[in-house]
């Protein structure tokens, strides 16, 4: 699976960043419950907006994930006090993870 991480144009502190997920991306479902299984402290949840919704897990002080403002995306957010060591780990987590799907 061929994955792209880039960080968001506007920040400036690194912390935000998008993965896009190789066509044909997985249903948001499924990437939501992925994150849930390779994640499973994080607290979930979800918001609307409009007509769309947009999947949210959070693990507490660390990062944000948020599956469903874009197609194929998943947006991460990463809180200030997170580390950049644990920055890594999390993206490591994040990206072996994915790889179960191939």
């Amino acid at each position: 699976m061929s994955l792209e991480l880039v960080p968001h144009p506007r920040c400036q502190r690194g912390l935000r960043w998008t993965l896009i997920l190789p066509e044909p991306a997985p249903a948001q479902a499924a990437i939501t419950a992925g994150l849930e299984r390779w994640f499973p402290e994080a607290v979930v949840g979800f918001e609307r907006w409009g007509t769309r919704r947009v999947d949210r897990l959070i693990v507490q002080f660390r990062v944000e994930f948020r599956v469903g403002e874009r197609p194929g995306d998943i947006g991460l957010l990463f809180r200030s006090c997170c580390a950049e060591p644990d920055r890594e780990l999390i993206r490591a987590r994040l990206f072996a993870g994915l790889a179960e799907w191939g």
